[in-house]
């Protein structure tokens, strides 16, 4: 009896070692971190640049409306002027004593209609008479406002704010009615022009807005209307296209100077969202996203457009907005896998 219960007993010690023995389990793996990042719409556009040059809109040629000797020319070429500004005067004694004698010859036709009024209410003159009075009194009015006309044109003043180009006259010298007298260069409007390719020109009905840059203005961009493009091409098979800008008081932009203008304009197949590059993943030759959903990443095939200036991809095809997808740790995913997000 004593020599089975020995028999038996390293049967029993190894049980109880291995009862004791704690059990192991394989290590469970914490989910990968990553970035995510929600998708927004955006309007697309695409731009072209080309090379311009900046014109003034009018150069308005000034002349007197009535003859005379140059009495005066206060401004020089090269000076800026206000509207209203003398520009030059004519000698203007002669207008003065025609318009002082044509006064006179006013008061007189007017004092006689009066008369001829009190005879018609009386039945004194016949109507005929009467209405050739008030002829009369019609003809003294016109001649008296031509009169001083006359005298208000022996001042040539400023149309509008601009610089004088160049002088034509001197002091002293007779002019005649018509007789160039000097050119103004109106600035409140600037003109810029530039000339666009036929492939460029096929586009214009896709145009939306337009800018100009100049070294004058660092990292500005300026608005500018357009005014209108030719419809037939020049010898160099461009088309000019003109646009206006108005500038700021005292803007240094100036006829003749460089600038750089820029089209944008609506793409064929509009792209209406974008994602971070680094968001996209190219694998065998094409591209994918990996969507952020309820803490699991699922991998798309996506269809991709241009990289804008600020690192963004424009998604064609497989996104919506409020998507959110993965931007980094993007890298060695399975599709369903479980992981946290990190700012």
């Amino acid at each position: 009896m004593i020599v089975n219960v020995f028999k038996g007993l390293p049967l029993m010690l190894m049980v109880i070692f291995l009862a004791g023995c704690p059990s192991e389990t394989p290590p469970v793996e914490s989910p990968r971190p990553v970035s995510v990042s929600m998708v927004e719409s955006f309007d697309s556009m695409e731009s072209k640049s080309f090379s311009g040059i900046v014109q003034e809109r009018d150069l308005v040629r000034l002349s007197f409306r009535v003859a005379g000797q140059v009495e005066e020319i206060p401004v020089e070429e090269g000076c800026s002027v206000r509207e209203g500004e003398l520009l030059a005067r004519l000698d203007s004694r002669d207008y003065r004593l025609q318009l002082e004698a044509t006064r006179a010859e006013y008061e007189r036709v007017i004092a006689e209609v009066k008369r001829y009024k009190e005879l018609y209410t009386r039945k004194n003159i016949t109507e005929i008479e009467y209405e050739k009075a008030l002829a009369g009194e019609k003809q003294i009015n016109a001649k008296l406002a031509a009169a001083e006309n006359a005298l208000n044109d022996t001042r040539l003043l400023s149309p509008f704010d601009g610089y004088v180009q160049a002088v034509y006259v001197s002091e002293k010298e007779m002019v005649d009615a018509g007789t160039l007298i000097l050119s103004l260069v109106d600035l409140s409007v600037l003109v810029i022009e530039t000339n666009i390719p036929p492939a460029f020109y096929i586009l214009r009905d896709r145009f939306e807005d337009f800018s100009f840059s100049s070294s004058l203005f660092p990292g500005e961009d300026l608005p500018l209307e357009l005014i209108g493009i030719t419809a037939k091409a020049d010898m160099g098979n461009l088309y000019r296209a003109r646009f206006r800008y108005r500038p700021d008081p005292g803007c240094l932009l100036a006829p003749g100077m460089s600038v750089r203008v820029t089209m944008r304009y609506r793409p064929d197949s509009p792209v209406h969202m974008r994602v971070p590059l680094s968001a996209v993943v190219e694998e065998a030759g094409e591209r994918f996203l990996w969507f952020y959903r309820d803490g699991r990443v699922m991998k798309q095939k996506v269809e991709t457009a241009m990289v804008d200036s600020h690192g963004m991809v424009g998604i064609k095809k497989g996104l919506s907005p409020g998507d959110m997808v993965v931007t980094a740790g993007n890298h060695g995913l399975a599709d369903g896998e479980i992981v946290k997000t990190v700012r």
